[in-house]
This record gives C-alpha cells, structure tokens and sequence, in this order.
C-alpha cells in the first residue's frame, strides 16, 4: 500500500509538469498531497450529460441534469468528478483511477483506453463516462488523462479548469477574434473592445491568464442572456438548463504538453428578432506559457 501510494504522488508530480506554465511549475511541490476518497454509484452517471465529452468538476446541482441531484449528492460536503468521452464505438472506455488534493488544487487521474488491433468492434454507438464523488474542495481541479489503445500508452492530455468565466451578447468587435490577454495594459484594452464596464474583478498575471473569443457580426439570437460573470464557473458551460440559449459553449481548455488549445462550440442561428448580437466569452484560466490554439466547433442550428 505505502509503494502504490508513493507511486500514485510520483505519477502525480510527473503530470503537473505537463500542464506547462507557471501553473505546473508552481504545483511541483516536495508534498505530494492528500488522496481523496471516490464514491461511485450507479445514479451518480445519471447526473451527467454522457453527450457532452469532457471533464468537469461539478459543485451544485444547477451543473446537473437531474432535479433529484441534491438527493443523490449532499453538495455541501461533496462534489462530483466526471470524464465523459461522449459518442464513441463500442468498446471505448474511461475511468477516474485516483484522486489528490495538494496545497493549491485538486488532481484527478483519468485513464482513456481505445480497444487494440484484433478486437472486433460494432456500429453500436456508446457513450462511455465515469463519475465519482469526492470531498468538496474550493480549489480548482486539473485532470490528467492518459491515453491508451490496447495496453500501450499512446499520449497524455492535461484539462485546465476555468476559473472565472464572462459572457456578453454585445460587443464593438464586428468579425470574429480570438484573443490571448497576459497583461494588465491588455486586461484593460479588451474591456475598451466590449464597450462593457470592467468587472470588478483582479486577474493576477503573475499565475493567470484570460482568452477572450469574439463571434462578430451576425450572431442573432434573443434568447442569448446579458452580459454576465459567473463566480461559480459551470462546468460544463453553458449548463444543460440553459443548453441552446447561448450561442458560444461548452468551452474546454486542454494541453498535449506542446500547445494549449482553447476548444469552444458555437451556434450562428437566424431567428425573428432584426438586431445583430455581436456576443463575446472571456475566460480567466490558469497563466502558461505555452502557445495558444483556439478550436471552434460549430454546433447544428438549435434555435426553435
């Protein structure tokens, strides 16, 4: 038990330096942390959208699917873990192999296997996830998952979390933009693109940055909320009760050790209403020096 406990804090060190960054270095640290205890039971994946692939650290039951949640889970003393692969062939699989909280996040360990040569797969489509529940902690939460086909190892992915999110319908930025803000002079200057009051909010540059994604022109939708700030990032965002009113969500941020890839979804939908939204989402993430990729997805036109 004490070596596969010094392994697990080794594997655990070893993959915060894949985050990159002042965030990974800053988490390498002599202490290796505390493992958290996983509850798993069958009506906890029934909590979370299986279509929407991802990690997400889910605090309240506003992140869920299900009214019932809070009976399920006691959210004042647990919040749930959950790595979704979303639609995938038979055979796919995903599991939340451990659990440690160190002195300034939590880290989860997610092991994503894609069956080898020789195995027979099926047209059936599955939607493999695993969800645990762990100790509430208020720190942020960093997966690290490692990829398999068959039992060789094939590559890492590390989830940063989103630690404050904003999101606007109306903005001076015309055409579409994506930027990278690692600066106060910056921080200031996208405010003066949005033509939004700055929140009252302070970004430390020395351990944050924020990404800012623009959509321009012609997004088009009334059901699209106000200029917001949501202290309490959903995960995934937009959550699923206000699925299909935002027109740019889920967003995820990942690193393959060589790059930090911004990957959002969009919707461009055409409705009744004449005024052109030009709708905006800023994320402040933990600070990396790697470069940035930003990976837009367009969603199906949902609007009703």
């Amino acid at each position: 038990m004490q070596f596969t406990s010094f392994k697990y804090g080794a594997i655990c060190l070893l993959a915060l330096l894949l985050l990159g960054g002042t965030a990974g270095a800053q988490g390498v640290k002599a202490d290796a942390g505390n493992v958290l205890p996983m509850r798993r039971a069958p009506e906890l994946t029934a909590l979370v959208d299986a279509k929407t692939p991802g990690c997400y650290a889910i605090h309240d039951q506003t992140q869920t699917i299900r009214e019932e949640a809070q009976v399920i889970v006691n959210f004042e003393k647990e919040m749930l873990l959950a790595a979704v692969l979303g639609a995938r062939p038979t055979g796919d699989t995903v599991s939340i192999t451990g659990v440690r909280e160190l002195a300034d996040r939590v880290v989860a360990i997610v092991e994503e296997h894609h069956p080898g040569k020789g195995y027979a797969l099926t047209t059936v489509i599955t939607y493999p996830l695993d969800v645990v529940a762990v100790p509430k902690s208020d720190k942020p939460v960093y997966f690290i998952v490692n990829h398999y086909v068959g039992a060789e190892k094939t590559g890492t992915t590390s989830v940063f979390p989103i630690l404050r999110l904003i999101t606007g319908r109306s903005s001076k930025v015309e055409k579409a933009a994506n930027l990278v803000i690692t600066d106060e002079q910056s921080w200031q200057n996208l405010w003066l693109l949005t033509g939004a009051t700055p929140p009252d909010l302070t970004v430390d540059f020395t351990r944050q940055m924020a990404v800012a994604i623009f959509r321009g022109n012609g997004s088009n939708d009334p059901k699209c909320p106000p200029y917001r700030i949501a202290t309490d990032v959903p995960y995934p965002f937009p959550p699923p009760s206000e699925r299909g009113s935002n027109l740019i969500g889920p967003l995820s941020v990942t690193s393959d050790g060589k790059h930090l890839i911004i990957t959002y979804h969009y919707v461009e939908r055409i409705t009744d209403d004449t005024a052109l939204h030009t709708s905006y989402l800023i994320a402040i993430i933990p600070a990396s020096h790697l470069p940035v990729i930003f990976h837009p997805i367009r969603d199906n036109n949902t609007a009703g």
